[in-house]
């Protein structure tokens, strides 16, 4: 609860409802929500988590150290039916990240000709 009032209170990420789009993508309802992540208030937010599950490196983070940065900023595609984020696209950097699969179980199937992990440590060393 504390954390949630840190990203309100500081602002983490920003959306204009307004530019809120509707589309069908592949005969599903999607939302297409323009976002703004401010790195300050991200990284203080962050810090904050750190404290609370014991992630000791976060704790050395400083927010000031990012006065300087960019906001980051990416259209996140939500599928309507399922409520699960289907498209990650950042503006900034011309990158698109697709998810699903949600759930779904990957089987695999170990390696017939394994080695032992002595053997393959061995190998490794021997390489460099």
């Amino acid at each position: 609860q504390a954390l949630m009032e840190t990203v309100r209170r500081e602002d983490v990420y920003k959306f204009d409802a307004a530019k809120l789009e509707r589309k069908t993508v592949n005969g599903r309802p999607v939302y297409v929500y323009d976002i703004t992540v401010a790195p300050i208030a991200y990284v203080t937010m962050l810090k904050q988590f750190g404290g609370y599950v014991g992630m000791e490196q976060l704790a050395k983070l400083d927010p000031s150290q990012f006065k300087d940065t960019q906001p980051l900023t990416f259209k996140l595609t939500i599928d309507v039916w399922s409520q699960r984020i289907k498209e990650i696209a950042y503006t900034s950097a011309d990158r698109t990240e697709s998810l699903g699969s949600y759930g779904v179980r990957h089987e695999v199937d170990l390696p017939k000709d394994s080695i032992p992990m002595q053997e393959l440590q061995s190998k490794l060393q021997s390489i460099q």
